[in-house]
C-alpha cells in the first residue's frame, strides 16, 4: 500500500491498527459509499468507513452513533459562529420561503445580494473598496481574482502583464487557477499544475528558514529583496499581481515575520503590481481583528472572502475590488458590451441572506473583541504544554488559530520519518478523547469556532494534556503576588505538572529557587530512584538553611500582610497612571501589563510596524531620563519595563507615574530631534 505525500499526509503502518472499523457502517449505509471524497486516499476508506457527522451544537459536532466531539477545527476553519446559531437558520428559512433563487446576470439581481455588497464595503476598512463580486467559495474567489487582473491589464493595454506571484506553502484553493497559485506540491502532483502564469517566492517561515543570527526583521528584508529580484528577473512588465494570506493557514499556520508586509508592499507598489489579499481564513475575527489586513496594516487592491462570511451555513465567497480597478472594468465592459464572467449562483439570495445575518452578529457581539479576550488563554495554554515536550519543534499562532509542528529534539531540521505518522497519531488520540483537529503530515492545526468559551478552551487544553505532555509553569517572576494573585497559575487557571519558583521566594534576601513537583511525577521519580539506587541530581546549596529560613519568613509575610490583596488594591492606580501618559504619546506603540508589572514599547506613530532605528536607543534615552529624576527602570532595546516592590504605596506610585510622565515628555523631545536630523 502506498501513501501520498503532501497537504494531508497519513501513514498506514503507523496507525492502521488504531482505527477500528465502525460496526454500524452498514447500518448507516456508508461502508461502500458512492462519493469520490476530497482530500482522501482510497486506502483510508479501506481501513475504516468515513466518520459521518450528523448534527452540531455550538462548538460540538455529533456523529451518527451519537459520539460528541469538540470541533477544534470549526469544520474547515469556517463555522465561526458554531453549529447551531438560530439567527442564521432563521435567515435562511425566511429567504427560502420568500425567494429561494434568482440570478445576478444581465442587470438583474436580488435585494440580499445588494445589501450584502453594501455591508461588506462598509465593514472592510483597511482601505476603501469600490465593488463586490460574488462567488460560491474561496477557491472560486481566488480563481476569479486572476481573471479580473488579466481583464484589468488588457483594458489598460498591458497584455504582457499577466504573471502572478504567490508563495511556497500557501493555500489558495483547488481549481486550476487557485491550485496553481497554491504553493503546496500535493495540489500540483499529477494534475499538471501549476500553470505557467504562476511564480512562487519564499515562504515567510522564520523558524524554519532564517539564517544563523538573522533577526525577523533581517529575514523579512531578505525575502523582500528576493521578491524584488524575482520581479526584475522576469521583467516588471510581465508581473500582474502578488497574492498572499495575512497568515498562511492550510499551509501550516505561518505568521509573517516582523516588518514583512511593510517591506513586501513597498516592493509591489514600486513595480505597479496589484496586491491580492486572501482573507478566506483570516476574515471576520479569526485573528482578533475583523480582517487580517487590519492586524498587519495591509492595503490591498483586491480581497478574497469566504468561509466565515456565512459561518459556512451556506456556500458563498466574495471579492472586494478597489475603486481604481472597478472603474477600469466598468469602462472596458462598455467597450466589449459586457463583463463576461460570473456563476449561476453568484450572489445567491439564500447565501447572501445568511451572510448578512452573520455580519450583523459579528458586529453586535463584537466577535473580534471576544477572540482577543480568549486568545491569550488559548495560545498560552497550548504553548505551555508544547514547550515541555521533546517532540514539539514549534507551536505558532495568533488569535484562535494555532499549529503544533512535531520534530525531534525541537529542531526544524530533525524531522520524524514520514511513515511514523506522528501528526496522525496525535490526531487519533485527540479523536479518542472527543476532539477534532486538522492533521497536516507532522503538523496539527486548531481553529475552533470564534464563539468558543474559556471553559471550552480549558477542555482543549485538557485533551492536549491527555496526550501525556507535561505542563511546566515558570512562576519565577509571577509567583508570590506580582500579578495580584499568589501565583500566575491562579490568575489564568493553569493546572501545571511542574512549577519553577525563585526571586520573590526569599524577596531576594538570599539566593534560592524551587521546583514544585506533582504527586504523579514525584511518585514515578521515587520508584525509579529505588531501581537505580539514587536520584542523581542536586546542588551543593540545594535547600541552604539560611536561604530557606529567609524564604519561610517571606512566605509568612506574604500571607499575614495579604500582599496579593495589596497589589490588587494599588495595581489599578499603577496601570492606569502609566497608560494614561502613554496613550497620548506619539512614540509609544503599546503599554501592557497586569498587577505590578508593566512594559512600554516605543514605536513611531503608535504602529507595531514603524520601529525606531535601533541606534537611536529610544528605550535607553527614556531610562536615562528616569535615572536623572531618581528612578530605575529596565531597558530592553526599544522597550522599558517596571516591576516595583510589592509593598509600594499609593503615594510612591503617584511619584513613579509622575517621573514616568516627565521622562516620556523628555524622550519625545529627543526623538523629535533625531527625526529632524534624519530628514
Amino acid at each position: 500500500m502506498t501513501t501520498p505525500h503532501g497537504l494531508l499526509q497519513y501513514s498506514s503502518g503507523a496507525f492502521s491498527d488504531q482505527v477500528p472499523a465502525d460496526d454500524s457502517a452498514e447500518e448507516h449505509g456508508v461502508k461502500d459509499h458512492a462519493m469520490l471524497a476530497p482530500f482522501t486516499a482510497a486506502w483510508q476508506t479501506a481501513i475504516s468507513p468515513p466518520l459521518v457527522i450528523e448534527r452540531s451544537e455550538g462548538c460540538y459536532v455529533y456523529d451518527v452513533n451519537g459520539t460528541k466531539y469538540l470541533d477544534a477545527l470549526a469544520g474547515l476553519l469556517s463555522t465561526a459562529l458554531g453549529g447551531s446559531e438560530p439567527r442564521l437558520v432563521k435567515a435562511a428559512t425566511e429567504q427560502l420561503n420568500k425567494l429561494p433563487f434568482y440570478h445576478s446576470f444581465w442587470n438583474h439581481t436580488t435585494r440580499p445580494s445588494l445589501d450584502l455588497a453594501k455591508e461588506l464595503i462598509s465593514m472592510f476598512t483597511a482601505r476603501e473598496m469600490g465593488k463586490v463580486f460574488f462567488t460560491n467559495s474561496g477557491s472560486e474567489a481566488n480563481d476569479s481574482q486572476v481573471k479580473i487582473v488579466w481583464y484589468y491589464n488588457n483594458a489598460l493595454g498591458r497584455p504582457k502583464k499577466k504573471n502572478i506571484i504567490s508563495r511556497t506553502q500557501s493555500y489558495h484553493g483547488t481549481t486550476f487557477i487557485s491550485a496553481s497559485l497554491s504553493g503546496l506540491p500535493t495540489l500540483h502532483q499529477d494534475f499538471d499544475l501549476p500553470g505557467r502564469f504562476v511564480l512562487h517566492t519564499d515562504c515567510p517561515h522564520y523558524w524554519r528558514f532564517h539564517l544563523p543570527g538573522e533577526t525577523e526583521e533581517e529575514f523579512a528584508t531578505r525575502l523582500a529583496d528576493n521578491l524584488e529580484n524575482l520581479i526584475l528577473k522576469e521583467g516588471p512588465e510581465t508581473i500582474a499581481a502578488f497574492i498572499a494570506e495575512p497568515v498562511i493557514g492550510a499551509g501550516g499556520v505561518i505568521l509573517p515575520p516582523k516588518t514583512y508586509f511593510e517591506k513586501i508592499q513597498a516592493v509591489v507598489k514600486k513595480y505597479d503590481i496589484l496586491f491580492i489579499v486572501d482573507e478566506v481564513i483570516t476574515g471576520f475575527g479569526r485573528l482578533g481583528t475583523m480582517f487580517g489586513s487590519d492586524l498587519y496594516n495591509i492595503k490591498p487592491d483586491l480581497v478574497s472572502l469566504a468561509k466565515a462570511l456565512s459561518s459556512a451555513y451556506a456556500p458563498i465567497g466574495a471579492i472586494l475590488v478597489s475603486p481604481e480597478i472597478s472603474d477600469v472594468i466598468h469602462s472596458h465592459s462598455n467597450k466589449l458590451g459586457t463583463f463576461a464572467h460570473g456563476f449561476t449562483y453568484s450572489g445567491h439570495p439564500v447565501s447572501c441572506a445568511v451572510a448578512l445575518e452573520a455580519l450583523k452578529i459579528y458586529r453586535e457581539r463584537d466577535i473580534p473583541g471576544h477572540v482577543t479576550h480568549v486568545a491569550q488563554r488559548f495560545q498560552e495554554g497550548i504553548k505551555a504544554f508544547a514547550a515541555g515536550s521533546p517532540i514539539v519543534g514549534e507551536t505558532r499562532g495568533v488569535g484562535l488559530l494555532i499549529a503544533t509542528e512535531f520534530t525531534d529534539n525541537k529542531s526544524p531540521y530533525e524531522l520524524f520519518p514520514f511513515e511514523w505518522g506522528v501528526g496522525e497519531i496525535f490526531g487519533q488520540e485527540c479523536k479518542k478523547r472527543g476532539m477534532m483537529v486538522k492533521v497536516l503530515g507532522n503538523l496539527i492545526a486548531m481553529s475552533p469556532p470564534l464563539i468558543i468559551t474559556r471553559e471550552e478552551i480549558d477542555k482543549i487544553q485538557a485533551v492536549v494534556k491527555k496526550y501525556d505532555i507535561l505542563f511546566i509553569v515558570d512562576e519565577v517572576i509571577t509567583g508570590f503576588g506580582r500579578l495580584g494573585t499568589m501565583f500566575g497559575s491562579d490568575l489564568y487557571n493553569i493546572k501545571p505538572d511542574l512549577v519553577s519558583l525563585a526571586k520573590a521566594l526569599s524577596s531576594a534576601y538570599a539566593p534560592i529557587g524551587a521546583i514544585l513537583v506533582s504527586p504523579e511525577i514525584s511518585d514515578v521519580i521515587h520508584s525509579h530512584s529505588n531501581k537505580l539506587g539514587t536520584f542523581a541530581h542536586g546542588f551543593t546549596y540545594s535547600g541552604h538553611p539560611v536561604s530557606c529560613a529567609v524564604a519561610l519568613e517571606a512566605l509568612k509575610i506574604y500571607r499575614e500582610r495579604d500582599i496579593p490583596g495589596h497589589v490588587t488594591h494599588v495595581a489599578q492606580r499603577f496601570q492606569e497612571g502609566i497608560k494614561a501618559f502613554a496613550a497620548g504619546s506619539p512614540i509609544v506603540g503599546e503599554t501592557r501589563g497586569v498587577g505590578l508589572l508593566i512594559a512600554t514599547e516605543f514605536t513611531d506613530n503608535k504602529s507595531p510596524y514603524e520601529l525606531f532605528p535601533f541606534e537611536w536607543g529610544v528605550g535607553e534615552i527614556f531610562g536615562q531620563e528616569c535615572k536623572k529624576r531618581g528612578m530605575m527602570v529596565k531597558v530592553l532595546g526599544n522597550l522599558i519595563a517596571m516591576s516595583p516592590p510589592l509593598i509600594i504605596t499609593r503615594e510612591e506610585i503617584d511619584k513613579l507615574v509622575s517621573i514616568y510622565g516627565e521622562a516620556l515628555k523628555a524622550t519625545e523631545e529627543r526623538v523629535a530631534e533625531l527625526k529632524s536630523k534624519k530628514n
